[in-house]
């Protein structure tokens, strides 16, 4: 899921997490993490813009899934 997340083929919203577990949650936040570190460590040229286009993109889908992931979990934990 998190290689598709990063891809743009899942648009992630809170109901993607609706009829997930608590325990399914915490293992894709590690996961969305994980990638996250992958990306930002693969450096593209300063010459290539097309690549550091798309590494920025990956980037701020991986950070918007993790950030509306980490929402709903603070919203629901009551």
């Amino acid at each position: 899921m998190v290689q598709q997340m990063k891809e743009g083929y899942i648009l992630v919203t809170e109901r993607t997490f609706k009829m997930m577990s608590g325990a399914d949650m915490d293992k894709l936040a590690f996961e969305i993490d994980k990638q996250l570190r992958g990306v930002r460590g693969d450096q593209a040229s300063l010459d290539d813009l097309e690549a550091i286009k798309t590494r920025n993109r990956r980037i701020q889908r991986l950070n918007l899934g993790l950030n509306i992931l980490r929402s709903f979990r603070k919203r629901h934990r009551k």
